[in-house]
């Protein structure tokens, strides 16, 4: 198209796999397997240790709850997460909150495998 540039924008907000994409739809390359769910979970809680330690607790207590929305939209229970997230205050509450949510994740997806498995014999 003779496009000189292009821009990602809110695109990015909690998907920082749309960078590989674009680059593989840029150099002819197949669209790389999505992460799953627990690993965008792991990048998440990797980023938001991050964002706390280089703003402090309070701010980045504060930062890190609109993160998390962005990277666990779409999944199953993430408006309960949302809502423990929302109501914390320190990190602690925050990562524990992520751990949660991700054992009822786990939780949540056997039952749907088991299920699949019993209506497929």
């Amino acid at each position: 198209t003779g496009c000189a540039a292009i821009m990602i924008g809110r695109a990015s907000m909690g998907n920082p796999w749309i960078f590989d994409e674009v680059s593989a739809a840029l150099e002819g390359r197949n669209k790389p397997k999505p992460p799953s769910n627990f690993e965008v979970i792991e990048v998440c809680r990797k980023y938001i240790g991050e964002l706390i330690e280089y703003h402090g607790e309070r701010n980045g207590t504060n930062l890190a709850k609109k993160q998390i929305v962005w990277f666990t939209a779409g999944m199953p229970g993430c408006k309960s997460l949302r809502t423990e997230v929302f109501a914390a205050t320190r990190k602690e509450q925050i990562f524990s909150a992520i751990d949660r949510f991700s054992i009822n994740l786990e939780e949540m997806e056997n039952i749907i495998t088991e299920t699949k498995a019993v209506r497929c014999r």
